[in-house]
């Protein structure tokens, strides 16, 4: 059979069996959009992590507090007072390669009210230096900054959701916030 004849041949059976061969071809453009549509997602998750993992920061290295017990917590004290904000510095100072040092620490806040309204988030102590290591976007106002830190000013960064609990969709630059009692 020559090729003339066989494409002939297979016009003629895709003619007389449409319903197979409509099948037949919807079979394969779902196979073909399935197979495209878990690339897309694959590579989407793909991208996503590594976002993730640059706000982290591949070269950051995180010291966290551990939660003890009142008596491991007494004799671990024995031995050593902890890390304190000198001994970052220090470790800064010292430690070649070292660039940055930010300081964090967790405020258990039992009240955040503002404009009347009050919501429940989690607040953070963190170094001007913070948004620098993980990469954060502030999209109104700016960040801390150096001189906020040396003059102790009382400015706060929140996020999305404490900003429309406390201010609804208005302006929040400005604003006063209270945190607990500050």
């Amino acid at each position: 059979m020559t090729l003339p004849e066989s494409l002939e041949s297979a016009l003629q059976n895709l003619a007389a069996h449409k319903l197979r061969s409509a099948l037949t071809m919807l079979g394969m453009i779902f196979g073909v959009g399935a197979v495209i549509a878990m690339l897309s997602i694959g590579a989407g998750a793909e991208r996503q992590a590594l976002v993730m993992i640059v706000r982290l920061g591949v070269r950051n290295v995180l010291l966290r507090s551990k939660e003890m017990k009142d008596d491991e917590l007494e004799e671990v004290r024995k031995k050593s007072q902890g890390l304190s904000w000198r001994d970052a510095q220090a470790i800064k100072d010292a430690v070649p390669g070292v660039d940055t040092v930010a300081g964090k620490i967790e405020i258990e806040a039992y009240k955040i009210l503002a404009a009347g309204t009050k919501t429940k988030a989690k607040v953070y102590g963190v170094s001007w230096r913070h948004a620098e290591l993980t990469h954060l976007v502030v999209k109104e106002g700016r960040f801390l900054d150096g001189k906020d830190e040396l003059d102790h000013a009382q400015v706060c960064v929140i996020g999305p959701a404490a900003r429309r609990d406390l201010f609804g969709y208005g302006a929040a630059l400005g604003r006063d916030l209270k945190v607990d009692d500050v």
